[in-house]
């Protein structure tokens, strides 16, 4: 998921901040070199939205019923194949909720 790769971009961003901030320098991010602790505050509150937000999203793809997220006995081929063998078509799809 996205919000993944942004909370990992952001911590990548969170640690050279923090080594900037101790002394190092970064000639090729000079923004950070000029304000390293806003830097470090601002990929803090990036990871810790990111975390929640992806959590958030795959809650509501399971919830969602689309048939290939969520937990793997519900998944519709994985079913279909456990029930009446693998070249089994799976059922059709319905969601609970409406969209």
């Amino acid at each position: 998921m996205a919000s993944y790769a942004v909370a990992a971009a952001a911590t990548t961003l969170v640690s050279v901040s923090v080594n900037v901030a101790t002394g190092g320098s970064r000639p090729w991010l000079p923004a950070i070199e000029a304000r390293p602790l806003w830097w470090v505050g601002v990929g803090t509150a990036v990871v810790a939205i990111a975390g929640p937000a992806g959590w958030w999203a795959q809650a509501r793809a399971a919830d969602a019923g689309d048939g290939w997220w969520g937990p793997a006995d519900r998944r519709p081929v994985l079913v279909a194949r456990a029930r009446h063998g693998p070249d089994a078509a799976p059922p059709p799809t319905t969601s609970s909720r409406s969209r």
